[in-house]
């Protein structure tokens, strides 16, 4: 019931802050309002099933961008619609509720990755951290990362050392993932087109390093 409370209360938040952009939309200088800089954001106007693939044609019925103090908006809120296409809502989206980068993943469609990956590479799927901006960025696929581990602190050679292990790869997903008691609550999982050596290199880095985060390349 606490859960339950909560979304409720994250849902009304967003219809108030909704209403105060739309008072605010005519308004020439919104920093006298005294609600601080404001920011677009895509809030729902309808009901978004759990598991459903945004496509045009859905958006539109569903979706819409407002400007909101920011303030009052998560750090992982997409921008625009334009950023929510081709994705797939990893849970249900009450009206008025904010669209963000967690409560999205790359739409599923079987073998899409492998399709994906260019010719000498092949899909691997590595736990990342810090990927909130990346997953609201356009849909995976298009772009190319370099992926940055840092090592645990400790004695020995390499403790402690950060590291570009792949650079330039192409990143063909990316997801939330699930939380888990003790572990960051920014993971993230990545499926990536790796050469053999770099996959190599990242499933051992992963085993023993403190953390891998993804850079836009």
């Amino acid at each position: 019931m606490r859960g339950k409370g909560r979304a409720i209360g994250f849902a009304a938040g967003a219809l108030l802050c909704a209403a105060i952009s739309a008072s605010l939309a005519g308004d020439a200088e919104p920093a006298n309002t005294g609600l601080g800089q404001l920011r677009d954001v895509v809030v729902t106007i309808a009901v978004v099933d759990k598991g459903r693939t945004i496509d045009r044609r859905a958006a539109a019925r569903t979706l819409s961008e407002r400007r909101v103090p920011t303030d009052f908006v998560p750090p992982d809120a997409l921008s625009s619609v334009e950023q929510a296409l081709g994705r797939r809502t990893g849970l249900a989206l009450p009206p008025g509720s904010y669209v963000t980068a967690s409560s999205l993943a790359a739409s599923p469609e079987p073998g899409a990755a492998r399709r994906a990956a260019p010719r000498g590479t092949t899909p691997v799927e590595i736990t990342v951290t810090g990927a909130g901006a990346l997953a609201a960025s356009p849909p995976p696929g298009q772009g190319k990362v370099d992926v940055v581990v840092s090592g645990e602190p400790g004695p020995g050679p390499g403790a402690g050392r950060t590291y570009i292990a792949a650079r330039s790869v192409r990143l063909l997903g990316l997801t939330k993932a699930p939380a888990e008691t003790g572990l960051p609550g920014d993971r993230f999982t990545a499926t990536l087109a790796l050469t053999r050596p770099d996959a190599l290199t990242l499933i051992r880095a992963e085993g023993i390093a403190r953390s891998i985060r993804l850079l836009a390349a």
